[in-house]
């Protein structure tokens, strides 16, 4: 019996000895070698993630930017004081020791005690006016007050000051700007505004060249001071403010619009059924 017990205990043994040698081991070689293969293979992948993010900045941060502009609307009906959203100039920037895309970004302001203090802004520091609007290297190009025009609407406008006639600078006299201080848009208690037309584009501002505007990714982001509402429409062609101006339709298209391709007079008859 003795000699049975040791053989089934040998046989185990045997067996378990084998099924642990049947293990191989990874070899250091093995592993360099799928590591290698891993950071060979994000070489490839990641340039091609960036590029879809890249390419959202702009419309997302047109987006960001209209509803900073919906939220400020807002907050100065809840508060019934008058608000502003404006933006720095390189000179200020620099005295207040800003740099970069920090420079960029819009700034909301309320006008707090308008009896004692009337035209004193102060800078408002809830987070939902102090966040991160424009993202990447997006930044507001332009600012034209009024409804847009076909001039206003190209993607190579004309010069800025060619649209700021005297009305409009009587106007910055009034809200106490300089004629070459940038328009800032104002709400009212009522929440009340003027139209207003923020283009931006996405390039780097230090390298930025105005002769090859048309190069840059745009989008305007239009304020309709009548009604409240701000739209995404992308600068147009000349060929689509011909279709617009034959068919005697407006410029601003009131509904969002940044797609690449052209308008065509299929386009603006939707568009006029759509109404």
């Amino acid at each position: 019996m003795r000699c049975v017990i040791h053989s089934a205990a040998s046989f185990t043994f045997r067996g378990s000895g084998a099924l642990r040698s049947g293990r191989r081991a990874v070899t250091l070689l093995e592993l360099m070698l799928v590591l290698s293969l891993l950071v060979l293979l994000a070489f490839f992948i990641v340039p091609n993630l960036n590029d879809p993010l890249k390419q959202t900045s702009l419309p997302e941060s047109a987006d960001r930017f209209r509803s900073l502009i919906y939220m400020t609307r807002a907050y100065a009906m809840l508060d019934g004081m008058r608000y502003r959203i404006r933006f720095l100039s390189e000179d200020a920037g620099k005295a207040k020791e800003l740099s970069g895309q920090e420079l960029n970004q819009p700034i909301v302001e309320v006008e707090k005690d308008p009896v004692q203090y009337p035209g004193a802004y102060e800078s408002v520091k809830a987070s939902w006016a102090s966040g991160e609007t424009f993202l990447g290297n997006v930044w507001c190009y332009r600012i034209l007050p009024g409804e847009p025009t076909y001039d206003s609407a190209l993607v190579e406008p004309k010069e800025k000051d060619s649209f700021q006639n005297e009305d409009d600078k009587k106007r910055k006299r009034e809200e106490g700007l300089k004629e070459d201080e940038d328009w800032m848009l104002f709400f009212g208690p009522d929440g009340t505004s003027a139209w207003m037309s923020f283009r931006l584009v996405d390039a780097p501002k230090q390298a930025f060249d105005e002769r090859k505007l048309a190069e840059y990714e745009q989008v305007d982001v239009i304020v309709d001071g009548r009604l409240g509402l701000v739209f995404l429409q992308r600068p147009l062609y000349q060929d689509e403010i011909d279709v617009l101006a034959e068919k005697g339709h407006s410029p601003l298209l009131r509904r969002d619009f940044m797609a690449a391709r052209h308008l065509t007079e299929d386009d603006v008859l939707e568009i006029d059924m759509t109404k």
